[in-house]
């Protein structure tokens, strides 16, 4: 690939209109012999004068944009690869099927025009087909939104039919539907591939095999004027962003004129092929051609003169500005990758791909046909050349990022799910061994990972490193102790656990006994913590043991004799499954606060008392049944659901004992699903969000998807417990 700069005279004669720059031609209040972007209105007097400035604080975009992170950008989303996501969606079974067309709404959804069945499909912004919104008798090749995201319109043709196919149709977004509003195919006498609409709506181009552009008024659809190009098909059609000029793609030439009259302005012709790509940059000061030649070009609007030359190695089918100006993206027949470039220097700022070929020896069709940057420039979109592709590549700063432990990893494949009605990000899990790293990460706002940063597993935000705020049980939020910045610790579903004793066994009978046991009395048995700390008040109120162990006999093992005295004099060994797996997570956060300054831990195992450290669930259930005074630790639904165990019913209580409990006319709670989805199942911790305040409104859409019926569901499936 190579640049050549160039200060050549154009190979083709300049074709000058007098009035080509009236005194204000973009009418934005810069004489055009001092606006340095005499297409586009604008603002700017910082550097560039007249050029659109969109905050409006004297610097033109094009100085101050910039564009998110593509390098591991790609079209699929790998279960091994952390810094992969994309999304492949296919319109045919075809190897030979293109998708030729694609444009964006304002609203963020995609239009996409497929050989295949001749359907324009609607998609969501990220990159999920939805469905076809209608077919139009010949394969789809050009599309184009008007402005205000009203209308459609659509080009098409039908190889060696001949055939014109040029309609608009009206927009539904509610329905996600669209409703045939003119047919404008017998204004034309042949095949149809390139339209647009100005940038204000008023006005409809169409050109192709008939070899002229026709100008529609869009209130009646009457024709304005039709610029003729002689035996030039015409491929590409773009107005400048102020509307008085097309740019004309046609055989292997560019042309610009005037809309009001049709005369040209210049024409160009520096391409060995066909020019297939055009964009005329958003602040007017460039256009772009690409050609079946292999390269691109770059020219100055005002005179046509070629600004560089690229070499790009492969047929460039296709060109896109981002809103900027600052970059641009092409379509080509690579299958290995396609370029963005910047217009700073016009080199190469990132590569993307694979494209894949549809498997046809040198003549495979590979790269892709055409290509759009998303509403918010954090995708780019590609019509793929194979099986109708259409190809969403993501960068960094399109994920939400849910940084996590092996909770999160169990809900990964299911936040994906998400995809299939978001407009926004799309989750991305990444292991995290500990929610510490994470919340320094949203404390500092370290660039660590773009787009957004969520916690998401069984932990709040680090409590070492954040303070609860005083109604922080309505509204989740903590400072960060760093710099008093807003951390949200969202609850989205529940993570229960059973506390098991084989049926009908000496612990069962002891259980009963006493009526069962309280929060206070589980947290003896397992917690590895000191005396002192168990009945003094920490993340825990501090128990009473007398009423806790009343039968304690003082010899230092932990026994269900210490609980009543007709309970068998065994110690209390322990199943549980490995550390890393959801409920030894839960109990990490709920039960230990391992996120805290001073965490508990589990007790640590010797020759009187076990720890029984098992992979599985069912080997927990198993190894109940088969140890008569061992208890097991694992998913709530897994205990229920066997009949071999007793899940033991526990009273929300860290202080006293059940037996005590019973006495004050308390009731232990009932391990079953609806108790944990309400709230009541003590032995339990939620299933959590955590993130920056700040990033709550740009989050809103994906946790209220969390909280939906569909979310709710994935939770559930899992072996979780939805929210009541």
């Amino acid at each position: 690939m190579s640049i050549f700069l160039t200060v050549l005279m154009v190979t083709s004669l300049l074709y000058w209109s007098p009035s080509a720059f009236a005194a204000d031609g973009d009418g934005d209040g810069f004489d055009d012999t001092i606006d340095d972007c005499p297409f586009a209105a604008g603002t700017s007097t910082t550097g560039l004068m007249g050029c659109p400035d969109s905050d409006s604080n004297g610097v033109p975009d094009s100085a101050e944009g910039t564009i998110s992170e593509f390098t591991d950008a790609t079209r699929e989303y790998s279960w091994d690869d952390e810094l992969s996501g994309g999304i492949s969606e296919y319109t045919s079974s075809s190897r030979s099927s293109m998708s030729r067309a694609i444009d964006v709404a304002p609203n963020g959804m995609v239009a996409v025009g497929a050989d295949s069945g001749d359907n324009v499909y609607i998609a969501s912004a990220s990159g999920k087909l939805m469905h076809s919104l209608f077919t139009i008798g010949s394969n789809p090749r050009g599309l184009d939104f008007s402005p205000n995201g009203s209308l459609l319109a659509v080009a098409g043709y039908e190889t060696d039919a001949n055939t014109a196919n040029v309609h608009v149709y009206e927009m539904d977004w509610a329905s996600q539907s669209a409703t045939h509003l003119v047919n404008l195919s017998a204004n034309h006498d042949d095949d149809t591939f390139g339209l647009s609409f100005n940038p204000d709506g008023s006005q409809l181009y169409a050109g192709g095999k008939d070899n002229n552009v026709t100008i529609y008024d869009t209130s009646n659809w009457a024709i304005l004027r039709v610029i003729e190009f002689g035996g030039d098909d015409v491929y590409n059609i773009v107005p400048s962003p102020d509307g008085r000029f097309i740019a004309v793609a046609h055989a292997q030439e560019m042309s610009v004129h005037w809309t009001s009259n049709g005369s040209q302005f210049f024409n160009v012709h520096n391409h060995t092929d066909v020019v297939l790509g055009l964009d005329w940059s958003p602040d007017g000061r460039w256009i772009i051609t690409g050609g079946n030649d292999n390269r691109f070009r770059i020219y100055d609007p005002t005179n046509g003169t070629m600004i560089a030359e690229v070499n790009q190695g492969s047929d460039v089918y296709d060109v896109a500005f981002n809103k900027a100006g600052t970059h641009f993206v092409l379509a080509t027949t690579s299958g290995s990758s396609t370029s963005i470039y910047s217009t700073a220097d016009w080199t190469e700022v990132y590569q993307l791909g694979d494209f894949p070929s549809s498997g046809q020896g040198a003549s495979g069709r590979r790269g892709a046909r055409d290509v759009a940057w998303s509403a918010d420039e954090t995708k780019i979109y590609f019509g793929g050349r194979h099986y109708g592709a259409f190809y969403t590549f993501y960068s960094a700063d399109a994920f939400i990022w849910m940084g996590g432990d092996v909770t999160g990893q169990l809900m990964e494949s299911r936040f994906l799910e998400y995809a299939d009605v978001s407009h926004d990000y799309l989750p991305n899990h990444y292991n995290s061994t500990s929610v510490v790293p994470i919340t320094q990460t949203q404390c500092n706002q370290a660039a660590e990972k773009s787009g957004i940063l969520m916690g998401a597993g069984a932990s709040t935000s680090a409590e070492s490193l954040t303070t609860p705020l005083a109604n922080y049980s309505t509204s989740g939020l903590r400072t960060c102790d760093s710099n008093g910045d807003l951390l949200v610790d969202v609850p989205v579903a529940r993570m229960p656990a059973s506390l098991m004793v084989r049926a009908n066994g000496d612990a069962e009978t002891c259980v009963n006994t006493i009526g069962g046991l309280s929060m206070g009395q589980v947290r003896w048995m397992i917690s590895g913590a000191s005396t002192s700390d168990l009945i003094n008040d920490g993340h825990h109120p501090g128990m009473t043991l007398s009423s806790i162990i009343p039968n304690d006999d003082g010899d230092g093992v932990v026994e269900w004799s210490d609980f009543h005295s007709s309970c068998v004099e065994e110690p209390i060994h322990t199943y549980h499954r490995w550390e890393n797996r959801s409920i030894p997570q839960m109990m990490d956060s709920f039960m230990f606060c391992k996120h805290c300054d001073f965490p508990d831990d589990w007790f640590t195992a010797d020759f009187d008392r076990q720890r029984l450290i098992q992979e599985t669930r069912s080997e927990i259930v198993s190894g109940v049944v088969g140890f008569e005074t061992a208890i097991g630790i694992t998913e709530l639904r897994v205990g229920i659901e066997s009949n071999s165990v007793y899940n033991v019913p526990i009273f929300d209580n860290w202080t006293h004992g059940a037996e005590d409990l019973a006495s004050m006319g308390h009731s232990p709670v009932q391990p079953t699903v609806e108790n944990s989805s309400t709230g009541a199942w003590p032995f339990q911790g939620d299933y959590f969000l955590t993130l920056r305040e700040d990033q709550v409104d740009d989050s809103r859409n994906f946790i209220n998807w969390m909280l939906s019926e569909a979310g709710q569901e994935n939770f559930d499936e899992i072996g979780f417990v939805r929210l009541d």
